[in-house]
């Protein structure tokens, strides 16, 4: 009760040298727990004590006292076996955990308390799978207020301050619910695998622990310091480590640390310092701490130096006269206080690559014989020279391709999500210019969708993400005019796809060497059989320039003979169209291709497609 020295030097001093009050308090329990092993109140307090210490050694011991007064007549007090079980985790000494975890809810302990507590465990050990099982049957029996409060405390590293007001409003029976959208959101705004962002919470939270706990809970906050954490458990660190998971590069020098993530969209770095108190480290918006942030000039060249390879401000202000120093430690500033908003305030789990690729993706929306589905087709391009092969002896290429893709709502729900892996064999290893090809089906329903995906190969470890916001699917339905998305193939590009009997040419480079033949396809929806519509192919070089000849030949040139305005006939619920145009000579360029549908009641659909026209062979 008497608690810390309120001088925060003092109370570090103490507890370094274990005269503080809370070493005295664990001392007095253990000796009341030797006096009488089976004393469960004096056992208790002991281990409670042993974790806000949180020195490894005192708790190892204080393990040994908790099992022996298990293996007294207080072996079925249901606290002594949840505590036990929690120490032996803290230890990593996991199977001995799962056991009292066990016993725990045989004595009659708290089922959804000590269901999650499993779950925590089985994360731990490596048992994904099972560990989300437990995990989700706990929130769906989590009444007791200390349940609910343990679930809490694991969404609190990481919600929002609007995520934690839903959370508290929530009442039995609606958690279950509420937590599989919380964490599958996450899985779907990193392409995770469903279940993959909670396993990895839990990893970096006991991670967290033990690395990053604070050695003093006394702290107070200086008015410069702009952040200023709420919780007593870890330092600054642990907070950023649970959010963003482990940094790519890391610069720790005794009473400083900066750590880089190297995220393509959102790279940010965070310094840390010690401040007051030992090992206490700070989230800093300066590397060089209050004196930067009060105007003061006068820094340390070797701090900057150490991070120069983090950014160009700190290898300008290496060698930085007076005259711009000021500035260039402005900007500096300026980063920190961006990364302290965005690492305090958001969280994630992007999919990391030893290097990057660049493949070329297009998502293209075509209705399924059920009303309201569809199909995104995902037309990929992967460049064959940034892959790295395995040689059969036949010299034959192989090249192992992971692939994602997860169709989300703008809340970032799951509604479609694809996970698969493919082996593409050439003949020989693949160069400049050589692509890849292939396609992925998600099936969604109607509605508007962001598509994210992930590319990895899985040979040489390059991989790459793609998103696209705003994939709209139309309702599909008899009666319901509509068309599909326009798609603009090559014969000789290798890849089609097969749909009720048709071969749809495809090209995903969007690449046509000239004099080739395009392949176009698209399907017309919602009309009774016989019923006419209207078709008006339009083609523009992009940026200006003459398309006369591509249009002559649009209305009469070599291949088929193809109007630039021409009448249609429907084959009932899906026509589905096929054209082919010459090229020709067509000059290089860019070239948009836009499809206008008229019907019989004055409705419109357009589509848009773009292609490329190039010299050499797509």
């Amino acid at each position: 009760a008497l608690g810390e020295h309120s001088i925060i030097a003092v109370a570090n001093l103490k507890q370094s040298l274990g005269i503080d009050y809370l070493s005295k308090a664990t001392g007095a329990f253990s000796r009341a727990a030797e006096v009488d092993p089976s004393f469960v109140e004096a056992v208790l307090q002991l281990a409670a004590a042993a974790s806000e210490q949180g020195v490894r050694a005192s708790m190892t011991a204080v393990l040994d006292v908790v099992r022996r007064a298990a293996a007294t007549g207080a072996a079925p007090h249901r606290e002594l076996q949840l505590v036990l079980g929690r120490l032996s985790r803290e230890l990593a000494q996991l199977d001995s955990a799962l056991s009292a975890f066990h016993r725990y809810l045989n004595v009659g302990g708290d089922s959804a308390l000590g269901v999650l507590e499993l779950a925590r465990t089985e994360y731990l050990l490596g048992r994904p799978r099972e560990a989300g099982d437990h995990y989700y049957r706990a929130a769906a029996m989590a009444d007791s207020g200390q349940a609910v409060a343990e679930f809490r405390s694991d969404v609190r590293w990481i919600a929002t301050p609007q995520e934690l007001e839903q959370f508290d409003s929530l009442r039995a029976g609606e958690r279950e619910v509420w937590l599989r959208d919380f964490w599958g959101r996450r899985d779907v705004a990193d392409v995770r695998r469903p279940g993959e962002r909670l396993a990895e919470h839990f990893r970096r939270y006991f991670y967290a622990r033990e690395k990053f706990r604070r050695v003093s809970r006394h702290r107070t906050f200086d008015i410069e310091e702009r952040y200023q954490s709420d919780q007593d458990e870890l330092d600054d660190r642990g907070v950023i480590y649970i959010r963003h998971g482990d940094p790519d590069r890391v610069v720790d020098l005794l009473t400083n640390a900066s750590w880089q993530y190297l995220d393509p969209e959102r790279p940010l770095i965070f310094h840390f310092m010690v401040r007051r108190g030992a090992g206490d480290y700070r989230l800093v918006e300066s590397l060089f701490g209050f004196q930067a942030a009060v105007g003061n000039t006068l820094i340390n060249p070797g701090l900057a130096a150490s991070r120069s390879h983090m950014h160009s401000v700190y290898r300008r202000l290496t060698n930085a006269g007076s005259a711009s120093i000021a500035n260039y430690l402005a900007t500096e500033r300026a980063l920190g206080r961006e990364a302290i908003e965005v690492g305090t305030t958001t969280d994630g789990y992007r999919v990391r690559f030893e290097e990057m690729i660049h493949p070329l993706v297009r998502p293209f929306v075509f209705a399924r014989e059920r009303q309201n589905f569809a199909d995104i087709i995902v037309l990929f391009a992967v460049p064959g020279s940034e892959l790295v092969p395995m040689i059969r002896d036949d010299s034959a290429a192989i090249y192992p391709l992971e692939i994602r893709v997860a169709a989300s709502l703008a809340d970032q729900r799951l509604v479609g999500f694809v996970d698969t892996s493919r082996t593409f064999i050439a003949p020989r290893v693949l160069g400049d210019g050589e692509y890849l090809t292939g396609l992925v089906r998600v099936p969604v329903e109607s509605g508007t969708y962001e598509l994210r995906g992930v590319f990895r190969d899985l040979n040489g470890g390059g991989g790459a993400t793609f998103r696209q916001d705003s994939v709209r699917v139309p309702t599909f339905e008899l009666g319901r005019l509509g068309a599909s998305d326009l798609i603009i193939g090559l014969e000789d590009a290798g890849l089609s796809w097969e749909s009720v009997g048709d071969t749809i040419w495809l090209n995903p480079t969007d690449r046509y060497p000239r004099h080739s033949e395009l392949k176009l396809y698209y399907e017309v929806y919602g009309l009774p059989r016989g019923e006419t519509y209207t078709a008006t192919l339009e083609v523009k070089k992009e940026g200006g320039g003459g398309i006369f000849g591509f249009f002559g030949r649009l209305f009469g040139g070599g291949g088929d003979r193809i109007s630039l305005e021409f009448e249609g006939v429907a084959d009932g619920p899906v026509t589905r169209v096929h054209n082919s145009v010459d090229l020709g000579d067509v000059g290089r360029g860019s070239y948009k291709v836009t499809l206008k549908l008229e019907f019989a009641d004055g409705s419109t659909e357009t589509r848009t497609s773009r292609l490329q026209v190039v010299d050499e062979r797509a």
